[in-house]
């Protein structure tokens, strides 16, 4: 397969090519004002360049199960700007075709009404990740001095006062004027669910825009989904009418607690208020994040973070928060929706998070748990049929200690970690394949397995420890004998009918 790759490349590179210039040519002569897209050329090192595909795609690549390079709904998210320095070229050699762009800042490209400084690294992001064939969602976040209200102007984030959402809809349409070229899809805030109480405390969530912020605990209703459902009405219908082919996405929603059974939190109704109140009928795709919580204990077992009684998503540890969540929203959308079954879900922001202390590089022990996860979460994406999933986050950095990345670096040197190796191989092997089955807990408490059909090559088992909480070994008997395994890094296991999954969340790829 490898060898059909090559061969195939070089006209791979000559479409991508003629695409690119095409796109420059018919580009060209714009200048780059609020309302003009940008010329279509790859920008390093401040020179502006005709697009060159000249990655060596076979570097960083496993062997991924039977095929390689399969372009699906899988991808990662940058932030700071799409370069080496972050480590663009990984994700180039990743062959994602999906990313997310934190983000286009309101309140610093308009800080003063009607006069737009716009972001250059911005630019030249969106630029190359278009070259690059990747679709970006673009974040658009943050609230002018001028816009807030006035009841709190010191956060950076939502609301926005409702006297100033026709002017957030001429920013947005501005936006998207300028960066409709290189991706149609503009996600509207992120973490919207998020009480502003939290944003800018010393031990909370930074007050810098990025997060939240129109959680209203004192709404006892929806908490605060009613005031963003109407920024939705203002804006989308005015940005699709001069842009049609623009797409909208929610805010990524944190969906911290569970709205159906967490008493007292007003805020976790925030997801089920956006739906009930009708903000489907104003979105192309529904956003929102799934991380699983990893508790470091001195016997290294791993724990799904602890909520109070009713406010957690996982009523056991047998399947991740991903699965939870998302059969919640399906069946939210089929009960008050229903117009709306089918509409593409994006899982914008997944990981395995860890709160210990921020080690770069963390523990191996971390990077192999997150490894499991990274093949369980994008399993059951395949199986609830997301448009997207996205792992938070591409490059190193201390923000919140979450240690998610996907690359590791050594001094100045980014190098992809077990996890980024893990995601590939998940990938390959099931993005693009039907779910033919899922067994929870059916043949043997503690393992579950999701079960592909790849046609000719077969089917694939994904098999998985699933006593998270407790990381009991567990050895399990195959139906039949398996024609070859695979860890979850795509290395070869001598093929046996009974398994040894000793660690949590342990997975192993099964070919029967």
């Amino acid at each position: 397969m490898k060898d059909k790759m090559k061969r195939r490349l070089p006209l791979i590179v000559s479409v991508a090519v003629v695409f690119a210039l095409l796109v420059s040519i018919a580009a060209s002569g714009n200048s780059l004002h609020a309302a003009s897209p940008l010329t279509s050329v790859l920008v390093r090192n401040g020179l502006a360049q005709p697009l060159t595909l000249t990655y060596n795609y076979f570097a960083y690549l496993p062997i991924i199960g039977n095929r390689m390079g399969l372009r699906g709904p899988v991808g990662a998210e940058m932030d700071g700007g799409f370069t080496d320095g972050n480590g663009m070229q990984f994700f180039e050699k990743s062959h994602y075709t999906i990313t997310r762009y934190a983000g286009v800042q309101w309140e610093q490209i308009e800080a003063t009404k009607g006069t737009y400084n716009w972001d250059a690294t911005t630019d030249s992001s969106l630029i190359r990740a278009h070259n690059d064939g990747a679709d970006t969602l673009l974040i658009i976040r943050g609230v002018p001095t001028w816009a807030r209200p006035v009841t709190d102007t010191t956060k950076l984030c939502g609301p926005i006062d409702a006297s100033h959402y026709a002017d957030f809809a001429n920013f947005v349409d501005a936006v998207v004027a300028r960066y409709l070229p290189y991706t149609q899809f503009f996600e509207l805030g992120n973490e919207p669910d998020v009480d502003p109480y939290y944003i800018g405390l010393p031990n909370g969530l930074p007050n810098d825009g990025t997060i939240g912020c129109w959680g209203n605990p004192n709404d006892t209703s929806w908490g605060g989904a009613g005031a963003y459902v109407n920024m939705l009405k203002v804006v989308t219908p005015q940005v699709k009418a001069d842009h049609p082919t623009a797409k909208f996405l929610n805010g990524g929603l944190l969906f911290g607690n569970n709205p159906d059974t967490c008493t007292g939190d007003n805020v976790a109704k925030f997801a089920k208020g956006l739906i009930t109140l009708g903000s489907l009928d104003y979105l192309d795709g529904f956003s929102y994040h799934g991380y699983t919580y990893w508790n470091y204990t001195p016997n290294g077992t791993f724990l799904e973070k602890q909520k109070p009684s009713g406010c957690g998503w996982n009523a056991s540890p047998t399947i991740p928060k991903i699965q939870t969540i998302t059969s919640w929203l399906k069946a939210t959308i089929n009960q008050y929706a229903p117009a709306h079954n089918g509409i593409p879900l994006y899982l914008t922001e997944n990981a395995m998070v860890s709160y210990q202390a921020y080690v770069m590089p963390p523990s191996d022990q971390l990077r192999v748990v997150q490894s499991y996860y990274a093949a369980i979460s994008t399993g059951f994406a395949v199986y609830h049929n997301l448009s997207g999933i996205i792992y938070w986050r591409m490059e190193p950095s201390q923000m919140y200690h979450f240690n998610t990345e996907l690359l590791d670096n050594s001094g100045s040197v980014l190098y992809p970690n077990k996890v980024y190796t893990a995601l590939l191989t998940s990938n390959g092997n099931m993005v693009g394949y039907p779910v033919i089955g899922w067994d929870s807990n059916q043949s043997q408490a503690g393992v579950s397995i999701l079960k592909f059909d790849r046609g000719t090559l077969g089917q694939l088992w994904l098999v998985w420890n699933s006593n998270g909480d407790n990381a009991v070994p567990l050895t399990y008997t195959l139906s039949v004998t398996p024609t070859a395994m695979w860890d979850v890094w795509n290395n070869p296991l001598p093929p046996t009918k009974s398994i040894y999954l000793n660690d949590p969340y342990r997975a192993l790829y099964i070919k029967p």
